[in-house]
């Protein structure tokens, strides 16, 4: 698949040189040691078992990012393909290349006549949040505690490793639309001020934030939680802060999910001087909540 505007093919990898490529790249996109990468046997693997190992390649043919999934069952028996790894080269990230892998991924899926993806990231990553629930309409109701356990090392510096384990309806509307053309810029219905908060931040002197306060009594159908414009920073100049974002951010989440409430929504902007990151909580049914041009049509 070539996507013209961007001068990008998105293919599988072809050749051990190509899968080598990829083990480099993990450890580009994440400082990884090398026992933290999925290395050349299971990438090939994985492709020869009927998973995806799908490289995006510029005009040259270097690799500037891939993604890498497999099937798996739920508790029930169903199907469904598990997202395992998704990077995208540090000098190439904002041309909208992660989305573009997504969207491949999602063909992918649908293709084999399924409707469902999931995958983890940590919901203190900004970027991650922006991709995943704002731009690809994922959800999430599973909140993971210390999911790959602490390690002192980058990029965890001994913060827990927190996930979402999200849910991608590759086959609904909401995911269609957006799909469909970049979701418009335009901000949440539940911007700082507009709905209940559960979570809020303050200034931090790093340029990040602060954890200002936590209410758990906040209430309605919509609700909203903040999270640090940058986790990273604050972890390279603050790691008690950052320490304090992760255990705030897992009583509130873990607060909503039992309560009915899924995270449907999330965005980022300048409010009052300074950047402000949120995800919007919902007990409105999966996919039901309406985007700017979404005519009705409904859902990680």
């Amino acid at each position: 698949m070539e996507n013209a505007a961007e001068g990008i093919e998105i293919r599988p990898l072809a050749s051990c040189a190509e899968f080598i490529r990829c083990e480099d790249l993990q450890k580009e996109v994440w400082g990884f040691p090398e026992r933290d990468i999925v290395p050349l046997a299971e990438l090939v693997s994985t492709q020869k078992a009927g998973g995806i190992v799908a490289g995006a390649f510029d005009r040259s043919g270097a690799m500037l990012g891939f993604v890498m999934g497999f099937w798996a069952l739920d508790e029930a028996g169903s199907v469904f393909h598990y997202s395992r790894r998704l990077g995208v080269t540090r000098s190439e990230r904002g041309r909208g290349l992660g989305r573009l892998l997504k969207l491949y991924q999602r063909h992918f899926v649908l293709a084999r006549g399924y409707g469902l993806v999931r995958w983890t990231y940590d919901p203190l990553e900004g970027e991650n949040a922006s991709l995943n629930i704002g731009k690809l309409g994922a959800e999430a109701s599973d909140y993971l505690v210390d999911f790959y356990g602490s390690d002192p090392a980058p990029p965890n510096l001994g913060v827990p490793t927190d996930r979402f384990f999200v849910r991608w309806q590759v086959d609904s509307g909401k995911v269609a639309l957006l799909a469909s053309a970049p979701r418009p810029g335009a901000e949440p219905a539940g911007w700082p001020g507009t709905l209940p908060c559960v979570l809020r931040s303050r200034p931090h002197a790093s340029g990040s934030a602060a954890v200002e306060g936590l209410d758990l009594s906040a209430d309605g159908p919509r609700v909203t939680a903040e999270i640090p414009p940058s986790i990273r920073m604050l972890k390279a100049s603050d790691l008690a802060e950052a320490m304090r974002w992760r255990m705030a951010f897992r009583e509130a989440a873990q607060s909503l999910f039992s309560r009915g409430f899924r995270v449907t929504d999330f965005s980022s902007g300048e409010v009052e001087g300074r950047r402000r990151s949120l995800y919007v909580f919902s007990k409105e049914a999966c996919g039901t909540q309406a985007f700017p041009g979404d005519e009705g049509n409904g859902s990680d």
